[in-house]
């Protein structure tokens, strides 16, 4: 009897929605755990330096009450510094330094003596001391300029922390603007207790896994797009929770170490008596609101009243003080752990939509076909995102916000704004001048880049010149190496003492020349070094290009008579447009942000009337510490360098082809 073959059965493979659905969970759940484990660590960070913040200024607030000029005073103030490191568990390390002087110290040894150069850690108090003076100074000039600032301008103070130590100075203040010494704690963290986020959280993806592939089999794919849902609505759970937790701990760290604090500035005032007819805090509360406070009684930005900004804290309140807590600069940033879940939601969201759009199968069957070829560019997109795309989004949020006190404020569009509507072109640092600077620079270096590097290279393009390879070699020797270095040598080369420059025009006869006192002296230096520096690739360039147009065409061209000149503008330049068009454009970006050359060689001298905008930009970032306002500035040239690069290309379509 005839059998009919039969047909082997397989299990049948689970759809391509329910691996994708998996793999999405899976990295959801894993970019969550990452992001709470760093987020853990910052935390951590924020309730030590919340806690020895409260220490040094609840130690700086009672010492700015005593008087140091005698003996009694003196000893008063060794008896709080000794207290602290009983009274504060954790202090491991306390001082008052005034001027170069310990005038206490918890090692009984270094009280009244000096400070000695040749320790680091008494060179990092004095450096820290100097700079809480700088920063006091600063933020002074900043509250004459914003009038209509409320933000004290005293609050100030160092911190460095490691998963051991916390370091905190803060400044003991006198008067306006004196600052009569700081007060140096170092603290040990207290072990903070983990919460079980990461536990939940990697039970949580494991179950939505799990229940992804058992609903493969599961009709219409709305049973699917439920199971990504619901992961998203438990993920928000335990980011709120996580939150909560981290922000309630914040909260008791203001309020335990604010009332071990009270302690100790109490028991200083009573044996001190430095407050007569002043009101004894009755509560933890108004403890922190006493010492939180200046000589004139503005509110300092560690603590704040609830309700004073939007985005309410998500902690509890504190027992005593209820209407207090951490200010921005150390209070629980919960922000992040929502952006990421905010991602993550996004991401879920992308993928439910091709699920049920049906475009899941066809991406994974791509993929699967050409997976090698998305591995072979994944760390170059991940490069870009990490190193250019992250950044650069940094930057355009940074536009929209000012430093003020060493904090940061949303203006919107002030930045641009002071920028644009600034008309005084005299003025050296202003916009519109800086920019007909920078305009002048780049189309006169890139004129001379190339005309230089198009003739050498018709030159060296002839056959009949000899040692052709090795004027190529030399021609190059000035684009290969560092440019910051050929800028240094050139900027020694224009010293008005004793350059090159001044010596061969002394050969000549002509008195040295102070090239870095006027600005077309200066200017003339920057430019020498860049065209110095920017003709050879012109040249590679143009000579590549050269050798690849076809010899024939100038046969015919000869058979019809041509001349040279006729030559070179009907078969020469057509046939170089597309090799030598972008490279115009990539010299034009290049040079018009040229940062190098202009900050090494003429540093902007005179009076930065020498400055381009990215120096410009530099100098409003890095000396100015306006970082907003930089940011501003750089976004600014970013539109003009794309409007530039679009128009260019829609007007002489150099990314056609030759021939097209």
């Amino acid at each position: 009897m005839d059998s009919q073959p039969r047909e082997e059965t397989r299990p049948a493979r689970p759809p391509a929605s329910a691996v994708g659905l998996s793999i999405v969970i899976a990295l959801c759940g894993g970019m969550l755990l990452v992001l709470f484990g760093v987020l853990a660590g910052i935390w951590a960070r924020d309730a030590a330096r919340l806690d020895a913040m409260i220490r040094a200024r609840a130690i700086a607030d009672a010492v700015s009450r005593a008087d140091d000029s005698t003996e009694s005073g003196e000893n008063w103030i060794r008896d709080v510094i000794d207290s602290a490191k009983t009274s504060l568990p954790g202090t491991t390390e306390a001082l008052v330094l005034e001027g170069r002087t310990f005038v206490a110290h918890t090692d009984h040894a270094l009280a009244g003596t000096r400070l000695d150069r040749k320790n680091v850690e008494h060179k990092r108090l004095y450096d820290d001391a100097d700079e809480l003076a700088d920063q006091l100074e600063r933020n002074i000039d900043e509250r004459k300029k914003y009038p209509d600032l409320e933000k004290n301008p005293y609050a100030t103070a160092v911190l460095e922390s490691d998963e051991h130590e916390v370091y905190v100075a803060a400044p003991i203040i006198e008067g306006k603007m004196d600052v009569r010494g700081i007060v140096a704690l170092k603290v040990t963290p207290a072990p903070v207790k983990g919460g079980q986020f990461a536990l939940w959280m990697s039970i949580a993806t494991a179950a939505f896994i799990v229940a992804a592939w058992l609903m493969v089999r599961m009709e219409p794919r709305v049973s699917q797009v439920l199971v990504g849902t619901m992961f998203i609505a438990f993920a928000g759970v335990l980011v709120f929770q996580q939150v909560h937790e981290a922000s309630a701990g914040l909260q008791g760290v203001l309020t335990n170490t604010g009332e071990r604090s009270r302690v100790l500035w109490q028991g200083a005032m009573d044996s001190g008596k430095a407050l007569a007819g002043f009101r004894t805090p009755a509560s933890t509360g108004e403890f922190l609101e006493a010492i939180n406070q200046s000589e004139h009684g503005d509110p300092v930005p560690w603590f704040e009243r609830r309700g004073e900004r939007t985005g309410a804290s998500m902690g509890g309140g504190i027992p005593g003080a209820s209407e207090l807590r951490p200010g921005p600069a150390l209070e629980v940033d919960g922000r992040w752990a929502w952006r990421g879940l905010g991602v993550v939601a996004a991401l879920m969201a992308l993928y439910l939509l091709l699920l049920v759009t049906g475009r899941t199968r066809k991406i994974a069957e791509v993929f699967r076909e050409h997976w090698y070829a998305y591995a072979y560019v994944a760390p170059a997109v991940i490069g870009a995102v990490v190193l250019v795309f992250g950044p650069f989004l940094f930057a355009i949020g940074l536009a929209f916000y000012t430093r003020v006190y060493n904090t940061y404020e949303f203006v919107g569009l002030k930045n641009f704004i002071e920028i644009l509507s600034n008309f005084k072109v005299l003025e050296s640092r202003n916009f519109y001048r800086t920019l007909g600077v920078t305009v002048m620079w780049t189309v006169i270096n890139v004129s001379l880049h190339v005309s230089i590097g198009l003739g050498l290279a018709m030159l060296l393009k002839d056959k009949t010149l000899k040692f052709t390879p090795v004027y190529r070699t030399l021609l190059i020797v000035p684009w290969a190496l560092p440019n910051y270095i050929t800028a240094l040598i050139w900027k020694g080369m224009f010293n008005k003492e004793y350059g090159a420059v001044n010596e061969f025009l002394g050969l000549l006869g002509i008195e040295p020349v102070s090239w870095f006192t006027t600005f077309w002296g200066a200017f003339t230096a920057n430019l020498v070094t860049n065209v110095w520096l920017g003709f050879p690739f012109m040249m590679v360039i143009s000579l590549g290009a050269l050798q690849s147009i076809p010899a024939d065409l100038y046969e015919a061209a000869d058979v019809d008579g041509a001349g040279r000149w006729d030559k070179f503008v009907r078969i020469t330049l057509p046939l170089l447009k597309p090799a030598l068009f972008p490279a115009i454009i990539l010299g034009i970006i290049w040079t018009f942000n040229n940062f190098n050359i202009i900050y090494l060689v003429s540093a902007g001298a005179p009076d930065n009337k020498t400055d381009i905008l990215i120096t410009e930009a530099y100098r409003w970032a890095f000396e100015k510490y306006q970082y907003g306002y930089a940011s501003a500035y750089s976004m600014i040239i970013f539109l003009i360098l794309f409007s530039y690069t679009y128009v260019t290309n829609r007007i002489t379509k150099s990314t056609e082809g030759a021939y097209e």
